[in-house]
């Protein structure tokens, strides 16, 4: 989820930016809406929800992208 992200840029106006700083705000953002539907989850739960959700993407090696994209209705299930 960090790749070609339009965030805003300083000084004004907006640039596209790649990286683990676009990519934590979107995993960020997903924890936050499992603990809303599941209040009573544990850190360990919800991070073990996102990572079991994660489905590597065919066009990318484990090596670029690790566990692959999350999947937020499957984390959700998963709880």
């Amino acid at each position: 989820p960090g790749e070609a992200i339009i965030s805003a840029k300083p000084g004004g106006g907006y640039q596209s930016m790649s990286g683990t700083s676009m990519a934590t705000p979107h995993i960020a953002g997903l924890a936050a809406l499992l603990w809303e539907a599941k209040p009573n989850a544990t850190v360990n739960q919800i991070e073990k929800a996102i990572y079991a959700s994660c489905q590597l993407s065919p066009k990318m090696s484990q090596m670029r992208a690790n566990r692959g994209l999350p999947n937020g209705p499957k984390a959700l299930a998963l709880l």
